[in-house]
């Protein structure tokens, strides 16, 4: 879609986009763009509505993503104190589990030169670091024994993101740094069509899990993790689940788990062949499923499944069991129960 600017500009174009998009998959109204327009000036105006010639502010977009049915959830992108490459690091980890969640984004552009922009973020590519030494963890743990765990997020092998921009066409590739085009530095703000029953943003649902696994679970981190957070429909989780290599006995703990009607999921990756993970080929250790209406800061989990890989080894030198930890949605009770030859599987495809 392009702009036309009697009714709105590229924020509305972006908007308009989306909730095409969406309106299958969530149910939710498709506005036209005067609607759009409509909506999002309805509390705060800043110069004529129609024609809309200079566009939406950050506040106005929120607010025509409101009224569309949607939590919308605004993401400051910009870290004064980060080099080039610490920032665009944090912007993909920002930005990826919305993404890999199938959930669209506005994304705030502002170039140096020239007015700003907006885009709609739809997906991304698949690039491999070409030097893993030289990757940038996104935490680093130190346990009792001073050892030291890098892990890092699977937004360090996305690049580049693709975008709708009305003004060139859809599916277009966003670079890190493009000189002659827009590009993911200028990137300042985002704002995510997060579903309105969703309190946990994608941030926090990343943090929260890994401090669940760290602090409750895992005595000692092994070192070289990647960590992949996104939102799950619990019918495709389940399905993913079945479809996968997961030991059986954690298949049927899954198909009978009271889940709510979505999931954050966080699952936990050996580095090694991670770069396979668009071939099944990469080697998932275990995940954490956390209810997405839950508090933050409350940590209400629903499992946390870790295979051998991440336990420590017994007498023998090996550990042979993982260990499903479950709680209960609704008494809280937590209860662990150890899988038998747990071995790692696939990651989950899209």
């Amino acid at each position: 879609m392009q702009q036309d600017n009697a009714v709105g500009a590229c924020a509305q174009a972006s908007i308009w986009m989306a909730l095409r998009t969406l309106r299958r998959k969530e149910g939710q109204a498709a506005f036209s763009p005067a609607q759009i327009t409509t909506a999002a000036t309805r509390y705060l105006v800043s110069g004529r509505t129609l024609p809309n010639r200079s566009g939406l502010k950050l506040e106005q977009i929120t607010e025509a993503i409101r009224a569309a049915g949607y939590s919308p959830h605004l993401i400051p992108l910009k870290d004064r104190q980060a080099d080039a490459a610490e920032q665009a690091r944090l912007t993909r980890q920002k930005l990826y589990p919305y993404v890999e969640s199938g959930i669209p984004v506005v994304l705030a552009l502002a170039p140096e030169e020239g007015l700003g922009h907006a885009v709609m973020l739809v997906g991304h590519s698949w690039s491999p670091p070409v030097d893993i030494g030289n990757l940038r963890p996104s935490e680093t743990i130190t346990d009792q024994a001073d050892n030291v765990a890098s892990c890092y997020d699977a937004s360090n092998w996305v690049s580049p993101f693709l975008i709708h921009n009305d003004n060139t066409g859809p599916y277009l590739p966003l670079w890190e740094d493009d000189r002659d085009t827009y590009s993911l530095m200028q990137a300042v703000s985002a704002v995510p069509f997060l579903p309105a029953d969703v309190f946990i943003s994608g941030e926090e649902a990343r943090q929260v899990c890994f401090a669940l696994l760290v602090n409750h679970v895992l005595e000692t981190l092994p070192p070289n993790l990647v960590f992949r957070t996104y939102l799950q429909d619990r019918a495709d989780f389940r399905r993913s689940v079945f479809n996968s290599s997961m030991d059986p006995e954690v298949v049927r703990y899954y198909r009978q788990k009271w889940l709510p009607r979505r999931v954050w999921v966080m699952e936990i990756n050996a580095l090694a062949d991670y770069e396979k993970s668009p071939e099944g080929a990469a080697q998932r250790l275990g995940e954490v499923v956390l209810d997405p209406a839950s508090e933050p800061a409350d940590g209400h989990f629903l499992s946390i499944h870790v295979t051998s890989e991440l336990l420590p080894a017994n007498e023998n030198g090996s550990a042979s069991q993982g260990v499903m930890v479950d709680r209960d949605a609704f008494s809280g009770a937590i209860s662990a129960v150890p899988i038998d030859n747990d071995q790692p599987y696939g990651p989950r495809l899209r």
